[in-house]
C-alpha cells in the first residue's frame, strides 16, 4: 500500500478501497461479536424447523462485556501531566495544566448519553480497538459557520451554547466503520465509512452538499439504497432526505477528502471508486497532526485482520462456542417442556368417561368406575448428559471471557478473604490488556487537546478540577506558546472497581513507606487519581488542626488564669475573715476577763502589768490583743473616773462601760462632768 500523501480524489478512493479490503475480516468479526452481545441469534437448519423447539439464547457474552466495562469505567480516570522542568514553578504549572485536563475530560461526558470512559472501555473490550476524533469546538464552529452560511450572531450563540462543557469534544465511532492506515512510524491516514441519512450530510456539510441534494431531489434515485420505514410509505418515496447513504471521510497528515456514495450500504466495496458525489475535494487541513485517535491491541504478527485484533470474545467467535451453547441450552429446554407436556396417567376401560376427577374445596379426587383402570405414568427425567455438557460449555465461556466473580457471582461459602482476593486478582488479570488499551486511548486524546491549543493563536481560558471531580475555583489561561508539541507527557490510569484489590494495595503501600516510599508514589499505587491534591489537603488539614489546637490552648490558658485569680481572691477573703474572727475572739476574751475580774472583786489598779512590763492607769488584760496601748491617754483617759476613759471604756467601740469600774461612783464621777457640763477639776 502506498504511504505517500495524496491530493487526487481518484487516488484517494483507490487507497480507501485497499483500506476497506484489508479490514474485511475484522468487520465480519465485529458484526458477529455485536450479535453475541445483543443476543441476536437464529437456530441453524434443521433444528429451526422441528416442531416444538424452544429457542434459548445465552447471555454470557453480553454479561461478560457489561461486567468488564463496569469494573474498568466506574472510577474517574487518574490523569498525570509531567512537568518539563524540575523547578518548583514548573511543577506548579504542570499541576495547573493537569487540573485543566481533568476539567476538559469531565466536560466530555456532558455531550452524550453515556460517559466517554464507559464507551472507550466498551470499545476496547468488544473490538480491541478505540477510534474517535478530537474536535476543537472554536475551530469546528468556524468551519460550520462557513459551511452553513450562519450569521455571526447565530454562530456566536451556538458557540456559547456548546461551549458550556468545555472547548473540546470526542466523537467516538464504531471501530468497524474506521479504517486506519499505519506506517512504520505510526498513524498516516484514517478513513471513516458510515451509513447515514441524506439529511445528516446536508446538516454537517451545508453548501458543500448542494450537488448531492440536487441529485436526490431531481428524482435520479436509481440504486439509492434502502431507507428506514416510517408510518407513511409515501414519505419515503417523496422525501429523499431520508434515504440511507454512505459517507466517506478520508484524512491523512496533510489532506482531507469527503464524498458520498449514493448506492447506500456497501454490497460491493468497489462501488466507492465507481460512484461518489464529492463533498470536499482533497484540501489541506493545515494541522501538524491528525486529530484522530485510532489505537488497537492485539498483535502485529498476524496477517489477517480478524487475528490482528484480539477482543474479549475472540475465542468464542472463532470456535463458535456461543452457537454451541445456544443449541445445547435449546435442546435442554425443549426436552424439559416436552416432558412437562407428556401424559401423567394411563386410563383403561370400555367407557372413555369411566375415569374422571372431582374437586371439593382444594382437594382433587380421581374417580375410577368398575371395569376401568388408571395407572400413573412415571415422567422421564432430563438427560443428565445434556446438563453436564451445558455446564461444561458455560465454564469454557467463562475461561474465554471473565470470571463470574466480576459478574457478581457468589464464591463458595468457605472461601477465605485471601482466597477471594486471589480469585479477584486473577479475574482482573484477564481484562488487563483492555484496561491498558483504554488508558492509551484516553492519554492520546488528552495529548491532542493540548496539540489543538498549540496549533492556535489565542489563549484558552479554563478551570481546574481536582482528583475528586471538584472545581477548585481557580481559572487558568493556556497559551499556545507554553505548549511544546514535542514535550507533552501524560499518564492515564484506570482503577478497577474491586474493593479487595484496593485493600491489598493499601497494605502494600503502607509497608513500602517503611522502606522510604514517598507519600505521592504510595497514594498513586493505591489508586488515588490526584496524589498531590490529597497531600495538599493533608497539609491543609494539619495546619487547620494546629491552629485550632493553638486556640484551644489559649482558651484553656485564659481559663486557668481566671481560675487561679478566683482562688487567690477567695483565699484572701478567707484570710481576712479569719483575721476578723480572731480579732473578734480576742476582744471577746478580753472583755470576758475584765468582767470576771470586777465581778470577782478585782480592780483595775496601776499594778496590772502590760506585756512589755510597764503599767498604765487602769490597764486591763487583753488590751494589746485588741490593738490598744494601755499607756496611751486616748485609750485610758484621765477625765471622770481616773483611768476610765478612752476606747477601752467606750461601749460603742467594743469597750467596757465605765460603770463597771466603780459601781458606787456618782454620775459626775462616772461621766467626768458636773450637771452644768463643766469638766471636773
Amino acid at each position: 500500500m502506498m504511504r505517500l500523501q495524496l491530493n487526487d480524489k481518484d487516488a484517494i478512493q483507490k487507497r480507501a478501497l485497499d483500506m476497506l479490503r484489508s479490514k474485511r475480516m475484522f468487520r465480519e468479526m465485529a458484526e458477529y461479536i455485536e450479535a453475541m452481545v445483543h443476543g441476536d441469534y437464529e437456530l441453524p437448519s434443521p433444528i429451526d424447523t422441528i416442531e416444538g423447539v424452544h429457542k434459548v439464547v445465552s447471555t454470557d457474552a453480553g454479561d461478560a462485556v457489561r461486567a468488564a466495562t463496569r469494573v474498568l469505567s466506574s472510577v474517574f480516570p487518574g490523569i498525570k501531566y509531567w512537568p518539563i522542568s524540575d523547578n518548583e514553578a514548573g511543577k506548579r504549572r504542570a499541576n495547573e495544566i493537569e487540573e485543566v485536563l481533568r476539567w476538559w475530560f469531565k466536560g466530555l461526558d456532558g455531550r452524550g448519553n453515556a460517559t466517554v470512559t464507559r464507551d472507550i472501555v466498551r470499545s476496547a473490550i468488544m473490538y480491541d480497538m478505540v477510534a474517535f476524533q478530537t474536535v476543537f469546538l472554536p475551530h469546528e464552529e468556524e468551519a460550520q459557520r462557513s459551511l452553513r452560511g450562519l450569521s455571526d450572531e447565530d454562530g456566536e450563540h451556538r458557540v456559547k451554547y456548546i461551549g458550556r462543557n468545555g472547548p473540546f469534544a470526542w466523537r467516538l465511532h464504531n471501530p468497524k466503520n474506521v479504517y486506519p492506515m499505519y506506517g512504520n512510524w505510526g498513524l498516516e491516514g484514517v478513513l471513516l465509512v458510515k451509513d447515514v441519512y441524506a439529511y445528516e450530510v446536508v446538516s454537517d456539510w451545508g453548501e458543500h452538499a448542494n450537488e448531492f441534494m440536487s441529485m436526490l431531489k431531481s428524482g435520479d434515485t436509481t440504486n439509492l439504497g434502502k431507507t428506514f420505514a416510517v408510518s407513511d410509505p409515501s414519505v419515503v418515496s417523496n422525501t429523499p432526505e431520508y434515504t440511507r447513504v454512505t459517507i466517506f471521510d478520508y484524512m491523512d497528515t496533510k489532506y482531507r477528502c469527503v464524498w458520498v456514495n449514493p448506492h447506500g450500504v456497501m454490497s460491493d466495496e468497489a462501488l466507492i471508486v465507481q460512484a461518489g458525489v464529492p463533498i470536499m475535494e482533497p484540501t489541506e487541513h493545515g494541522l501538524d497532526f491528525i486529530p484522530w485517535v485510532c489505537i488497537s491491541g492485539g498483535t502485529n504478527l498476524e496477517d489477517s485482520s480478524d487475528h490482528q485484533y484480539n477482543p474479549m470474545l475472540y475465542a468464542p467467535y472463532h470456535t463458535k462456542q456461543w452457537e454451541t451453547i445456544n443449541i445445547t441450552d435449546t435442546l435442554v429446554m425443549t426436552e424439559a417442556i416436552r416432558n412437562f407436556k407428556r401424559a401423567q396417567r394411563k386410563d383403561e376401560g370400555p367407557n372413555p368417561d369411566g375415569v374422571y376427577e372431582t374437586t371439593e374445596d382444594i382437594n382433587t379426587t380421581l374417580k375410577v368406575t368398575p371395569g376401568h383402570k388408571s395407572t400413573m405414568i412415571e415422567k422421564p427425567t432430563l438427560d443428565q448428559n445434556l446438563l453436564v455438557l451445558s455446564d461444561r460449555l458455560a465454564s469454557r465461556m467463562d475461561k474465554s471471557t471473565v470470571s463470574r466473580i466480576l459478574m457478581g457471582g457468589d464464591p463458595s461459602g468457605n472461601t477465605s478473604f485471601s482466597g477471594l482476593n486471589l480469585l479477584t486478582q486473577t479475574a482482573l488479570g484477564a481484562i488487563k490488556p483492555f484496561k491498558e488499551l483504554a488508558e492509551r486511548a484516553i492519554k492520546m486524546g488528552l495529548e491532542q487537546m493540548l496539540l489543538w491549543v498549540a496549533s492556535g493563536t489565542e489563549d484558552i481560558p479554563a478551570y481546574g478540577m481536582n482528583g475528586r471531580q471538584q472545581i477548585v475555583g481557580s481559572q487558568h489561561i493556556l497559551s499556545p506558546t507554553e505548549i511544546e508539541p514535542d514535550a507533552i507527557y501524560i499518564d492515564v490510569k484506570l482503577e478497577e472497581d474491586a474493593p479487595t484489590d484496593r485493600i491489598q494495595r493499601v497494605n502494600a503501600a503502607n509497608q513500602a513507606k517503611n522502606f522510604g516510599y514517598s507519600n505521592e508514589r504510595a497514594l498513586g499505587d493505591i489508586g488515588v487519581t490526584d496524589p498531590q491534591e490529597v497531600i495538599k489537603e493533608s497539609y491543609t488539614e494539619s495546619i487547620k488542626e494546629t491552629l485550632v489546637q493553638v486556640e484551644i490552648n489559649k482558651i484553656q490558658a485564659r481559663g486557668q488564669i481566671e481560675i487561679e485569680a478566683m482562688v487567690a481572691q477567695a483565699q484572701q477573703a478567707m484570710a481576712q475573715e479569719q483575721a476578723a474572727q480572731q480579732q473578734a475572739q480576742a476582744q471577746a476574751q478580753a472583755q470576758a476577763q475584765a468582767q470576771e475580774q470586777f465581778q470577782g472583786g478585782g480592780q483595775f489598779a496601776q499594778g496590772n502589768p502590760n506585756q512589755d512590763g510597764s503599767v498604765g492607769p487602769y490597764a486591763i488584760p487583753g488590751m494589746e490583743e485588741m490593738g490598744l496601748d494601755p499607756n496611751q491617754a486616748e485609750n485610758v483617759g484621765p477625765s471622770g473616773i481616773p483611768g476610765v476613759e478612752g476606747i477601752a471604756y467606750d461601749p460603742s467601740q467594743g469597750g467596757l462601760p465605765p460603770q463597771i469600774v466603780d459601781p458606787n461612783a456618782t454620775r459626775e464621777q462616772q461621766t467626768g462632768v458636773d450637771a452644768e457640763g463643766l469638766e471636773l477639776i
